[in-house]
């Protein structure tokens, strides 16, 4: 599935439409564990955009009404095989990282990183790269 990398390591592959197929398990997954307790599920980041070559990384915004009563998916979501890790220097998000490092995917819960998110892949799928760095496209680090 060319999904993942190990801890340290970064690089860019070719866009791969299993990605899509990854994030939908996925999210049938989280939305069974915390379904009643989310607003939205979304496939963000660089894997989300067809076409563009991104992290083999999924990552995973889950919108909440209340960042407060979020912390209710932490359990659900950790026994999926996440690990939390707070915020992890981004005020009012809970992070999860997969169990381990080569592991995919991310998921982030909160409501502000999500709207960025989806506005980035919104400016990508219409716009395209060439308005951030011409010739270029995005790179996470």
């Amino acid at each position: 599935m060319d999904l993942g990398l190990p801890d340290g390591i970064v690089k860019l592959t070719s866009f791969n439409p299993a990605w899509s197929e990854s994030f939908a398990e996925e999210k049938e997954r989280l939305d069974q564990a915390v379904g009643p307790q989310v607003v939205e599920i979304q496939h963000i980041g660089s894997t989300s955009i067809p076409g563009m070559r991104a992290k083999p990384i999924l990552d995973i915004g889950i919108a909440v009404v209340d960042f407060e009563a979020a912390k209710g998916c932490i359990d659900p979501i950790m026994g999926l095989g996440y690990k939390y890790l707070g915020e992890y220097g981004i005020p009012r998000r809970h992070f999860f990282s997969p169990g381990q490092p080569e592991d995919t995917p991310y998921s982030h819960v909160g409501n502000y990183q999500l709207r960025m998110a989806l506005a980035f892949a919104v400016q990508m799928l219409f716009e395209g790269s060439s308005g951030l760095c011409p010739g270029v496209c995005a790179v996470e680090i």
